[in-house]
């Protein structure tokens, strides 16, 4: 198999795994209007799970038999990562993140301020409205195992024989474009850049995971916070009246002391970064990749085409 045809194939997978994804996202979307179907108010939480259920239940388990038939890269040996290693690249995954995240909201402020179109997150609102001991399932552990699986272990393994930096560079922007909006890209961009960084250098997915899942956790806490008494009335009154502010007194205190715990990661992460950047390496590759030509294989095939194509139609969806 050609270096080429093999990003292609792989390029291929996760065309399979978006468009299953959409597609059946879709056909559940055009049952439940055909239907005028509505949960009873005591099953509202399943709609979260019927929201992700074509991605982890039908989607991820054919891509990863499509995976199956692509060749792995010799399995490198564990290493270990140490408790103080994890901590600081944690802290500076929190403030790429965070930076991302700015990033992206100022992308689509650009956008809607020359084109009118304002960002819809329909997932974001589903999590909004659902009880936070099923948002903590479905976001906190069941989605950083599946993503890791399918967005560092099938991946990477299959594409390190071409030297860490590019499995970092494609493992990165693949998980970016699988959030499927551009307001997410920046940070999931950035997240799973350190994350398939991380895996790289160890081998071992639980590490990449337990991160995943804490910086998932750090997004729950904040929803959490988000529907103390008070605030969502805040948020959505056109005229705030002074019983309204009292109301939400405590989760406002809370919530700013949250977001001044994130810039002070930010901060950190930053520092971290700027102290520990002439350690980071990446080993070379059996293969060696470099410059264009690294770009021109592992993106510049009908594969990885089709991949962005459908990312953005599914930005738009």
């Amino acid at each position: 198999m050609s270096d080429r045809k093999r990003f292609s194939r792989i390029g291929l997978n996760y065309f399979v795994y978006f468009g299953v994804s959409i597609l059946l996202q879709l056909l559940i979307g055009l049952l439940i209007r055909v239907t005028d179907f509505r949960l009873p108010e005591n099953l509202r939480w399943m709609s979260l799970f019927l929201s992700v259920a074509p991605m982890y239940l039908i989607a991820m388990p054919l891509t990863a038999w499509l995976f199956g038939k692509i060749p792995a890269a010799e399995k490198r040996p564990e290493q270990k990562l140490g408790a103080e290693k994890f901590w600081v690249i944690f802290i500076i995954g929190i403030s790429a993140m965070e930076i991302g995240n700015l990033i992206g909201q100022g992308f689509m402020l650009a956008v809607k301020y020359f084109t009118g179109i304002e960002a819809d997150f329909k997932l974001q609102e589903i999590i909004m409205s659902t009880d936070i001991w099923v948002v903590f399932v479905v976001v906190v552990l069941i989605g950083p195992a599946i993503e890791e699986f399918l967005f560092r272990r099938l991946l990477i393994d299959r594409i390190r024989m071409y030297g860490e930096g590019t499995a970092v560079l494609v493992s990165g922007l693949i998980f970016g474009v699988a959030h499927g909006n551009f307001y997410q890209f920046f940070y999931a961009f950035a997240l799973g850049a350190i994350l398939a960084y991380v895996y790289c250098k160890t081998s071992r997915l639980r590490y990449t995971v337990i991160m995943h899942m804490m910086i998932n956790s750090s997004s729950v806490i904040l929803l959490i916070l988000m529907k103390f008494p008070g605030i969502s009335q805040i948020m959505n009154s056109e005229i705030i009246t002074e019983r309204q502010v009292l109301a939400a007194l405590p989760g406002t205190i809370l919530i700013l002391l949250y977001e001044l715990a994130a810039l002070g990661m930010t901060i950190t992460g930053i520092v971290l970064f700027i102290c520990c950047f002439k350690k980071i390496t990446f080993e070379k590759g059996e293969i060696a990749l470099s410059g264009f030509r690294r770009i021109q294989t592992a993106f510049f095939n009908i594969g990885m085409i089709l991949l962005l194509a459908i990312s953005i139609v599914g930005a738009f969806l």
